[in-house]
């Protein structure tokens, strides 16, 4: 997931926001181009990298709307924006706009990000892929349509599973998350299409 702390030049969203302050404006672009720029060429980048190129190029053109909505989801409070781990799974599922079940696993050390490619992804890539595999089998999903949203923040390390069954979708979840003994404050997000429950872990 895209975050300020990448590129600290761009500035709180609060000044993004000062739409009758283009210097600001024109100073946010050029830093978001710069961590578009060093997204390139890393793997673990590309799921948000072609979000991200098209926010820019709809900023340099002149519509700031999805540049302006990529730093307010993606910046934390205390860099002017909305953006915790688990606001981001949830703005996920309600653009999902279908049931799903989220999966966030408390991380150990909040005061870090995961290392790319390190054992704590690989781990968590093995559960996601355990947790799919169970819910194809028992027919609930994932849907045909299903996009595996991940993140990789300080608190949680997060994936979203669209489905077709939520009542066999979330024993299986939940059943698998349990066997890999996350940290405690690890949770399930069930949501229906309307409203969302939790379910701690």
């Amino acid at each position: 997931m895209l975050r300020c702390e990448r590129g600290g030049d761009i500035g709180p969203v609060g000044e993004v926001d000062g739409a009758d302050n283009s210097s600001r404006l024109t100073v946010a672009k050029q830093g978001y181009a710069q961590i578009v720029e060093r997204m390139q060429g890393k793997p673990w980048m590309s799921e948000v990298l072609a979000g991200a190129e098209k926010a820019g190029a709809g900023a340099r053109s002149g519509d700031a709307s999805l540049f302006r909505r990529d730093l307010a989801v993606n910046c934390t409070p205390a860099q002017g924006g909305s953006a915790t781990d688990l606001s981001s799974v949830e703005l996920s599922l309600r653009e999902a706009g279908q049931p799903a079940v989220a999966l966030l696993i408390a991380r150990p050390n909040p005061n870090t990000l995961p290392v790319p490619e390190g054992s704590e992804e690989r781990n968590f890539i093995a559960l996601i892929s355990h947790i799919q595999a169970g819910l194809g089998k028992a027919g609930a999903g994932p849907a045909s349509s299903n996009v595996t949203a991940t993140g990789y923040g300080r608190e949680f390390l997060t994936v979203c599973f669209l489905v077709n069954d939520l009542g066999k979708a979330v024993p299986i979840a939940r059943r698998l998350a349990e066997a890999d003994q996350p940290y405690a404050g690890s949770f399930l997000i069930v949501w229906d299409g309307t409203k969302m429950r939790r379910i701690l872990l």
